[in-house]
C-alpha cells in the first residue's frame, strides 16, 4: 500500500506440476468412453492487481499471464469419427475386420499443447465515480475485460474447439441510500459474439 493507503497492489506467481493429469478419452479397445493419464503437465504464471481511490474516483485493474503445457499423450479425435459409427465399436486387430473400426488415422499427438480453458492473458480494468445525491449517492462505473483465445478440449490442431478472444465492455450505475441499494447495468455493450462454453458437439455463446 502507498500514497496514504489510497493505492493497494498485489503481485503473485504460481507453479503447478501435475503428474498423471486425467482426461476423458475415446477408448480404442472398446470404442466407448474412458479416462487416461496425460503424463506430467504444467500450469504456471503471474498475476497482478491494483486498486486506487482518490476522493470520489475509484480505479481497479488486474492482469494474469498463464502458461500451460500438456505431457506426452496421443488420443483419438472422437469429434472427427464418422457420425454413422455405432457406439462401443472396438478397434480392428490383425485380420479381424468384422464389426470393428480402424481408429489409427484419428489418433492425434497432443504433447506440449495447452490445457483446456487456459487463456494466456486475462485483463480487467474499471473506473467509477461517486456522485452525492441528497442522503444517498450514485456511482456510474465502466469495466473492460479481455480474455485471450483458449480451447475447450485437448484437441487444438484444427480450431474445432477454439474459443476466440473476447473484449467485453460493461457499465452500470448504482445507487445507495441507507439500507437501500439499486443497480442499472448493461453487459457486453458492443454486442460481441463469442463462445463461452462447449458441451459435446454443442457450443454455448456469451450473453448479448
Amino acid at each position: 500500500t502507498f500514497l496514504d493507503n489510497h493505492v493497494q497492489t498485489t503481485l503473485g506467481g504460481y507453479y503447478n506440476d501435475y503428474q498423471n493429469l486425467q482426461q476423458p478419452i475415446t477408448d480404442p479397445v472398446t470404442g466407448g468412453g474412458g479416462v487416461t493419464n496425460v503424463g506430467k503437465s504444467k500450469i504456471q504464471g503471474v498475476e497482478a492487481s491494483i486498486n486506487a481511490k482518490f476522493s470520489d474516483w475509484a480505479f481497479d485493474a488486474a492482469l494474469n499471464y498463464n502458461k500451460t503445457s500438456l505431457g506426452n499423450v496421443s488420443l483419438i479425435a472422437g469429434y472427427r469419427l464418422p457420425g454413422s459409427l455405432p457406439g462401443n465399436t472396438p478397434q480392428c486387430v490383425g485380420t479381424n475386420t468384422t464389426g470393428c473400426f480402424n481408429y489409427v488415422p484419428y489418433i492425434t499427438n497432443l504433447s506440449g499443447g495447452e490445457n483446456p480453458f487456459s487463456p494466456k492473458v486475462t485483463l480487467n480494468a474499471g473506473v467509477g465515480y461517486t456522485i452525492p445525491a441528497g442522503s444517498g449517492s450514485f456511482m456510474p462505473r465502466v469495466n473492460y475485460t479481455h480474455v485471450d483465445k483458449q480451447y475447450a478440449s485437448l484437441f487444438q490442431t484444427d480450431g474445432y474447439f477454439l474459443m476466440r478472444a473476447r473484449n467485453l465492455l460493461n457499465a452500470n450505475v448504482s445507487y445507495e441510500n441507507g439500507p437501500w441499494h439499486g443497480d442499472l447495468y448493461m453487459t457486453n455493450i458492443t454486442n460481441q459474439l463469442y463462445e463461452s462454453a462447449y458441451s459435446g458437439n454443442y457450443v454455448y455463446y456469451g450473453s448479448p
